[in-house]
C-alpha cells in the first residue's frame, strides 16, 4: 500500500471524532491506490492527444481491455477536498512535481490537473515522452486541510517536537502572509529540524533565522517594547513579528498506477 501507511493511518484516524468519520477515513486510505491509476491515466490522456480527460475516459470505456473503473474513482474522490501533490520519478530521480497545499476543486480533478502539470509543465524538466512514460513511478500525497499549530517555549523545544513527528509535514507562516511548507519526505533530505526550518524560511522569502523570532504563544513573558525604525511607533510585545509553525497531516502512496 502506501509508504509508511501504518503510521500515517494511525495518525489520520486518531484525529477523527466518531465512528462514521473513522470508517470514512479508513475507506479513503484504502482507496488511495486508485489515485495512482488516475494519475497515470491523466498523463496518458496528454500523451494520447485527447482534448480533455473526460474525452479520454470515454475512449477507454470502449476498449475491451480497459480494466479501470473510472466511475468508481470519480465517485470516491470528487467530493473530497484536500491538498494534493503529484511527483513523478524515473530511476528513483525526480522527473516532475506539482501540487497545492489547499484543494482548488476536489481531489479527483486536482489529481488530474497536477499529474499533467508534473509531467509536462514543470520547467525544471523537459515534457514526458512515450519512452519516459514506460519507466515512471508515481507518488501521490494528500494533505489534510486542517493545520495544527505547534506550541513551544523556545527554539530548542520546537526542534525536539519536530524531531519526534517526522511523519508529518511542516508549514511556516508569517503574519503578513508569506509561507512555505515541506511534506514528510523532505525529512529524508534535511533530517535536522533547525536546518529544515531555516530552509523553509528562505523558501518563504524570509531571513533564515526567522523561525527563532520573538513571537511566542505567551506574549506576557516579553516585557520589552520596541520602536518601529520607519514610523517611530512603539510596538507592543503582542505585535512583535515572527512566524507561526504548523504540523501537516499527510498520507502518501507510491507505485506505477497499473
Amino acid at each position: 500500500m502506501s509508504k509508511g501507511s501504518d503510521l500515517l493511518k494511525s495518525r489520520w484516524l486518531s484525529r477523527k471524532g466518531n465512528k462514521s468519520e473513522k470508517d470514512k477515513s479508513e475507506k479513503l486510505l484504502l482507496s488511495m491506490d486508485s489515485l495512482l491509476q488516475l494519475s497515470r491515466h491523466s498523463i496518458l490522456s496528454k500523451l494520447n492527444g485527447s482534448k480533455s480527460f473526460t474525452e479520454y475516459v470515454e475512449e477507454q470505456k470502449q476498449k475491451e481491455w480497459n480494466d479501470v473503473d473510472f466511475e468508481s474513482i470519480e465517485k470516491i474522490w470528487k467530493n473530497e477536498k484536500m491538498g494534493v501533490r503529484v511527483s513523478i520519478f524515473i530511476n528513483n530521480e525526480l522527473r516532475g512535481c506539482s501540487g497545492l497545499l489547499k484543494s482548488s476543486k476536489n481531489v479527483y480533478e486536482d489529481i488530474i490537473e497536477h499529474s499533467i502539470n508534473a509531467g509536462f509543465s514543470d520547467e525544471r524538466f523537459p515534457p514526458l515522452t512515450w519512452k519516459d512514460f514506460k519507466r515512471i513511478e508515481l507518488e501521490v500525497s494528500l494533505i489534510d486541510e486542517e493545520e495544527v499549530l505547534i506550541e513551544y517555549k523556545d527554539p530548542i523545544e520546537l526542534c525536539m517536537i519536530l524531531d519526534r513527528q517526522k511523519d508529518s509535514g511542516v508549514l511556516i507562516r508569517h503574519p503578513k502572509g508569506r509561507q512555505a511548507y515541506y511534506l514528510p519526505d523532505t525529512w529524508d533530505l534535511i533530517p535536522d529540524p533547525a536546518m529544515l526550518l531555516s530552509s523553509l524560511c528562505v523558501n518563504a522569502g524570509l531571513p533564515s533565522a526567522s523561525w527563532r523570532g520573538e513571537k511566542r504563544l505567551w506574549p506576557r513573558k516579553i516585557k520589552e517594547k520596541k520602536r518601529d525604525l520607519y514610523t517611530g511607533k512603539i510596538i507592543e510585545p503582542e505585535e512583535f513579528s515572527g512566524v507561526s509553525i504548523y504540523s501537516l497531516n499527510v498520507k502518501t502512496t507510491c507505485g506505477k498506477g497499473k
